[in-house]
């Protein structure tokens, strides 16, 4: 499909050439016209014509000022210049703006086809040539990749260092002297499915980290180099909370993408040399071998804290079983419990009574905070009546299992599913102004347990989910004139038409201009 507009201050001009193109090329071919050049260069800006047949006198701005002001904002728009005078003035000026068709009024069939052919000619090249360089683009990035993964895997492993970095490209180490720190992927897939567990995992660090480098698999683990941005001021803390909900993330949508199988994550630490990051790796690999349990993600920091504190009591364990509990984690509140039962049963030196007096201070602290979230369920004491340290561990942990199936039932079955009524009301409303803390107060659920159970749940994040929505929204709209970008981004729910367009490249890789000349080209 060819965009061809038509400017001439003369209407029986126009339709004259409408008329002639159309006969020859009948759908192969859309048409605007415009009577002036100022009306010219503002539907040019939202048509992007391909071809543009421009009469050189007309009122007010003339052709030639029309062409120029288009070719500023459009330079592959090619031009057909059209005058009833045939003078060297006239032909100099349009030269300087690189047209090299002239037609002299009145012009034939013959003539006025034999120039539209030779410029829809330079359309279509220009348009093939541009497809073999994205070809050549993405085989390009494909051999990079390749290469890439080598790299990284060596550098892992302590078999390249920053020396050998410089000496296989330049401009490589500016691409790895950035904080940066390992995950390494625990999985065990026949070879035809590692390309998707790939691409599913660098979808998930695309949403959460400035970038990643995927290594080669060996030995059913897959080293992967993730880095921070370079002015990006964060604490260690963050990093980490950042890394077990992008792993959470995976963790959920590789259950969902390869059901009854299961993935093990080692995180390390984050560091600035190029040097240390063999140190993350190592560390990684160390987490993994402390996991005990499937889809389980461990963080080295995590695993060296609770060691080193197994002699004192773990607070930062129960407030993570806290949290499993009341946002209805079963599996994490499983694997959470062993752990926090074997801590306390040190810490009281395996008396009896000792555990008893401090589950009952845990029971407590859980109550109050389930009464605070609006969730109505109460534990029992029936743990109290024990009298050994099995029967002990089977009873609470009965007790705290029941009490988390109850909330994760209720998130499920109360009303309806309380992701399902979000998803919903976000699909209605996506145009309106929506805040996390809107939603959270919808569904009775705090602003922190919501964004949390939506990611797990999802594997998305609130803002990414509804931006997807709106995204895809808008480039439905542009599949016709109806309207503007401006009122597509308005419709969307976006206020800020630039900060529409640089969200809608991001996600698409087109501006929005550019996807609907693209989807309206091809249709």
């Amino acid at each position: 499909m060819i965009k061809i507009m038509i400017v001439d201050d003369e209407r029986i001009e126009r339709k004259s050439l409408r008329k002639t193109i159309c006969d020859e090329y009948q759908e192969n071919v859309e048409i605007k016209e415009a009577e002036n050049g100022r009306t010219a260069i503002m539907i040019a800006e939202e048509f992007r014509p391909d071809i543009i047949f421009m009469d050189i006198k007309m009122p007010g701005i003339n052709g030639i000022e029309a062409a120029q002001k288009i070719k500023n904002r459009n330079s592959d728009t090619k031009f057909i210049m059209v005058t009833a005078f045939d003078t060297f003035e006239y032909a100099r000026e349009v030269m300087k703006i690189g047209v090299t068709e002239y037609l002299l009024k009145p012009s034939t069939q013959e003539e006025v086809l034999t120039s539209l052919e030779s410029v829809m000619n330079e359309v279509n090249n220009s348009r093939n040539k541009r497809r073999e360089e994205i070809t050549l683009i993405d085989n390009y990035r494909r051999a990079l990749s390749i290469v890439q993964s080598k790299v990284i895997t060596s550098l892992l492993m302590g078999e390249i260092d920053e020396g050998g970095i410089l000496d296989l490209q330049d401009g490589w180490e500016q691409d790895f002297e950035k904080k940066s720190f390992a995950m390494v992927f625990d999985f065990n897939k026949e070879e035809g499915d590692v390309k998707t567990f790939t691409d599913l995992i660098q979808r998930e660090l695309e949403q959460s980290f400035y970038r990643s480098f995927i290594g080669t698999i060996g030995h059913n683990r897959l080293p992967v180099l993730i880095q921070l941005k370079r002015d990006e001021r964060i604490d260690t803390h963050t990093i980490r909370r950042r890394a077990l909900l992008c792993g959470r993330g995976i963790v959920a949508s590789f259950r969902k993408r390869f059901p009854g199988n299961d993935v093990k994550i080692g995180i390390g630490t984050a560091y600035d040399e190029i040097e240390s990051f063999v140190h993350s790796y190592h560390e990684a690999i160390y987490a993994l071998t402390t996991s005990t349990s499937s889809n389980s993600i461990v963080y080295y920091s995590q695993v060296v804290r609770e060691r080193t504190e197994a002699n004192s009591y773990p607070y930062q364990l129960e407030n993570r079983l806290l949290e499993a509990i009341t946002t209805g984690e079963k599996e994490e509140c499983i694997q959470l419990f062993d752990t926090y039962f074997y801590a306390i049963e040190k810490y009281c030196n395996h008396s009896l009574e000792g555990i008893k007096q401090k589950l009952t201070e845990f029971n407590i602290v859980l109550n109050r905070q389930m009464i605070n979230i609006e969730q109505h369920f109460q534990t029992t004491n029936n743990y109290l009546h024990t009298t050994n340290l099995l029967e002990l561990h089977q009873k609470t942990k009965e007790e705290l299992l029941h009490v988390t199936q109850s909330i994760q039932s209720m998130y499920h079955t109360h009303k309806k599913d309380v992701i399902m009524i979000t998803k919903e009301y976000m699909e209605k409303n996506y145009h309106k102004p929506i805040t996390l803390e809107e939603v959270g107060e919808m569904v009775h659920l705090s602003p922190h347990y919501f964004s949390k159970m939506f990611k797990i749940r999802t594997g998305r994040s609130f803002i990414d989910y509804l931006t997807d929505i709106r995204v895809e929204r808008a480039k439905e709209l542009m599949h016709t004139h109806e309207k503007n970008i401006k009122e597509i981004c308005y419709a969307v729910g976006y206020n800020d038409p630039n900060y529409f367009s640089r969200v809608f490249k991001k996600m698409t890789g087109f501006s929005p201009s550019e996807y609907r000349q693209e989807v309206l080209s091809s249709s």
